[in-house]
């Protein structure tokens, strides 16, 4: 069974390309999303937020406030470091149990924004990476109405840019909304249906 990790930088649209692969039938496993409910789950892992960032982050039902979290983490290197080297072991401890369940497929897919900032690229067999010009990602983000501009460039600011990324990735699909995204993806799962 392959390995493949995807990621892109926020607003570059892996979460649409994951669920594509999804529908093949390709088990992809969320870190994000993984993160979070780590997260409103484990009083302790709450309580060393808090403790650190000396913010109440978690509303009245111990649920992440992920935009006040995002407010906070993308505005402070440190306390973006903090999280990540926190958070980071749990969930790949979770992906491993995940991963341990996965039967009769030929490969996974892990989505994940930071593969490559974290150096967790090295554990899989190949990485793809989704690009999309950075004004396009702006603008989905605006539209998305989650996130405000300063926002968005403070995020950007933390991701390494796609010419950087574009250096550890063995795939790149590209989404600027000219190129068509199904083909690149039947491309790829085609690929990776026959690397075993």
């Amino acid at each position: 069974m392959l390995k493949i990790g995807l990621t892109g930088g926020v607003g570059s649209g892996k979460s649409h390309i994951a669920k594509a692969f999804s529908i093949l039938g390709v088990p992809v496993y969320n870190a994000d999303e993984k993160a979070k409910q780590i997260l409103n789950r484990d009083k302790n892992l709450q309580k060393k937020v808090e403790q650190f960032l000396g913010e109440n982050i978690f509303d009245e039902k111990s649920v992440l406030q992920k935009r006040k979290l995002s407010n906070i983490i993308f505005n402070d290197k440190q306390k973006l470091k903090f999280i990540n080297n926190l958070l980071h072991p749990h969930v790949w401890q979770d992906y491993e149990k995940w991963l341990a369940l996965q039967n009769d497929t030929s490969y996974v897919l892990k989505e994940s924004a930071i593969l490559i900032e974290t150096e967790l690229y090295k554990k899989f067999d190949a990485i793809v990476l989704v690009t999309s010009p950075k004004e396009l990602r702006i603008k989905r983000l605006l539209q998305s109405g989650r996130f405000n501009k300063k926002n968005i460039l403070n995020i950007m600011k933390n991701q390494l840019p796609d010419k950087t990324k574009i250096l550890y990735s063995d795939y790149i699909i590209v989404n600027n909304e000219k190129c068509l995204i199904i083909p690149q993806v039947l491309s790829l799962h085609e690929k990776f249906l026959h690397e075993i």
